[in-house]
This record gives C-alpha cells, sequence and structure tokens, in this order.
C-alpha cells in the first residue's frame, strides 16, 4: 500500500468537508437543519423567559458566593488563567 503523502491527505480532508457543508445546506439533506436541531434538544419543554431569569440569577448567586459547578474555575484558577494562556 502506497503512502498517501500530506497534500493528498489535506485535499481529501477538504473535499469531505465541502461535502459536508453542501450536504447541511440542502434542504432536507444528509443535515437537515430542523433535524441537527431536535436531535441535539432534550425532550423537556423550553423555559419561559421568566425561568431562564431565575437560572441565570441562580447561577451568577452561586458564582458570587463562589459555590461553583466546575471544580477547577475558582478564583485562584481564573487570575492565573488571566496572565495569560498558551495552547
Amino acid at each position: 500500500m502506497d503512502n498517501i503523502s500530506r497534500r493528498d491527505a489535506l485535499r481529501g480532508l477538504g473535499l469531505t468537508a465541502g461535502a459536508v457543508v453542501a450536504a447541511s445546506v440542502v434542504p432536507g439533506g444528509l443535515l437537515d437543519a430542523d433535524d441537527a436541531v431536535a436531535a441535539r434538544l432534550p425532550d423537556e419543554t423550553p423555559l419561559t423567559p421568566d425561568q431562564a431569569i431565575a437560572r441565570l440569577a441562580k447561577g451568577n448567586r452561586r458564582f458570587v458566593n463562589g459555590n461553583l459547578r466546575h471544580p477547577r474555575r475558582d478564583s485562584r484558577r481564573r487570575a492565573a488563567v488571566a496572565e495569560g494562556q498558551a495552547p
């Protein structure tokens, strides 16, 4: 089996990406936007505007009080990241 050159690999990747994009813009095509949204949304009913505001306010209170859900998002971590990030 012959080795594939970097140029051929990139060309194939570009063609694949182009095909996916083309399929996504065709109505009723492979990646119909309505189906994509339906596939990733849970079956719960959407929030009312008042419920959304209450959820945001609750999250803001948790943030201000330092009761964060993720273990590495405290003020020390934010200060360290603010100094600069490297990939």
